[in-house]
């Protein structure tokens, strides 16, 4: 068992109205990277430089990113509403639901055509059909390079998605995932995963799978954004509040 620690909705915390928590981030620094397009901006003694646009796997049209990770070989991988991009500070590569990522629709959910459109209805409502989930595989709400090298991208419906470098593996609510359905996710200091889904947070070690829910002292069951102290505590952002899972 983890000890949970509420911290509810408060203006003081959030302000006057319940939004969504969809960032929650450890206090530590990542390098710039150094690779993109100059835009000659300097700020803080770092030199900012920017892409205007993520390519996807069709070359003339670009995908809205959602989540951005950069493994230890400096290549940068991005989550997007059409899947997984990589740069490698020369060339892009891009994998999709064709090339294994994102599982199949064993439940037969309705199919969601949502691209997003930048909207915060992305993250609820509009994941719902009718009050059931759908399912959108190649749309990436978040992305996570692993020291081993592995790149794990959480999808809409598809479940977590784990590409080594040749191949992607699927889990989803089938394996013991709370939800298929995943908005975010980190990774602790011992190595195991969190993941932020639409029926709860799951704690994954490699081997056993542990969720959490409202039964548990969640706030909410749609997990937007969720974080690893340094100290080994995990913050969860929901619709309603933070909470705080202690060791």
């Amino acid at each position: 068992r983890f000890p949970v620690f509420a911290i509810e909705h408060t203006d003081a915390a959030f302000g006057p109205e319940p939004d969504p928590l969809f960032g929650v981030h450890s206090d530590t620094v990542h390098p710039f990277i150094d690779q993109l397009m100059d835009i000659g901006l300097e700020l803080a003694g770092r030199h900012i430089q920017a892409i205007c646009a993520v390519p996807g796997p069709d070359p003339d049209h670009s995908r809205p990113l959602y989540g951005v990770t950069v493994d230890a070989k400096q290549r940068v991988w991005f989550g997007t509403e059409g899947g997984v991009s990589m740069f490698d500070g020369k060339h892009w590569k891009s994998w999709t639901h064709k090339d294994g990522m994102g599982a199949p629709n064993e439940d037969n959910l309705p199919i969601s055509l949502n691209t997003g459109l930048g909207t915060r209805s992305r993250h609820n409502l509009s994941v719902l059909v009718d009050g059931e989930p759908t399912y959108n595989p190649n749309y990436v709400f978040c992305i996570q390079a692993a020291p081993d090298g592995s790149i794990w991208a959480g999808t809409w419906g598809g479940g977590v998605s784990r590409f080594d470098g040749k191949n992607w593996t699927n889990y989803t609510s089938h394996d013991g995932l709370a939800g298929d359905i995943v908005f975010s996710m980190t990774r602790d200091k011992q190595g195991t995963w969190w993941f932020g889904t639409n029926k709860g947070l799951s704690r994954f070690d490699g081997k056993h799978w542990q969720t959490f829910s409202r039964e548990d002292g969640l706030f909410g069951n749609s997990v937007y954004a969720v974080a690893a102290a340094p100290n080994g505590d995990i913050w969860v952002g929901t619709k309603q509040g933070v909470v705080r899972i202690g060791r």
